[in-house]
């Protein structure tokens, strides 16, 4: 079909609100950030044992893309099984067990716990601020992460 001189392919050019003719924006990916990978390996370990953590690049459409414009890494993660037959189908979604539908529930909820959990060092350079005289920091910053205290 691409091949028939008839036949014409023309990009449709998103508008802002206003009209205006919106630039296409080229998004790097998010880098694989290993605060997130190190989260991701202790629940892996916990919750299936043995099962490796593997990087890969999803071909579903996101609204990622907004985020890391704005400097937010961005990750999806898969939290369930499927069985190997149905992925190719596009069934997954109807296909799912129940059980395989809150084990990732309970794997997301578990990653989201270790991610927004305090980490050591941060936690062990408040205590000594705090015994020093030097409170808590009102905001620190890091790439893709703000830790308010106080």
């Amino acid at each position: 079909m691409a091949n028939d001189p008839e036949v014409k392919i023309t990009v449709v050019p998103q508008l802002t609100p206003d009209g205006k003719v919106a630039p296409v924006v080229p998004v790097p990916p998010s880098p694989l950030l290993p605060e997130v990978t190190q989260a991701m390996e202790k629940v892996l370990k916990n919750v299936w044992p043995g099962v490796p953590l593997v990087a890969t690049m999803s071909t579903g459409a996101t609204d990622g893309k907004y985020t890391r414009i704005a400097g937010i890494p961005t990750y999806g993660i898969s939290c369930m099984f499927f069985d190997i037959t149905t992925i190719a189908s596009m069934e997954k979604t109807s296909v799912s067990g129940v059980q395989d539908f809150y084990d990732g529930v309970d794997f997301n909820y578990r990653l989201m716990k270790e991610l927004s959990s305090p980490r050591k060092e941060h936690a062990e350079n408040q205590n000594v601020a705090s015994k020093i005289g030097n409170g808590p920091e009102k905001k620190r910053s890091s790439p893709g992460r703000t830790i308010r205290n106080g």
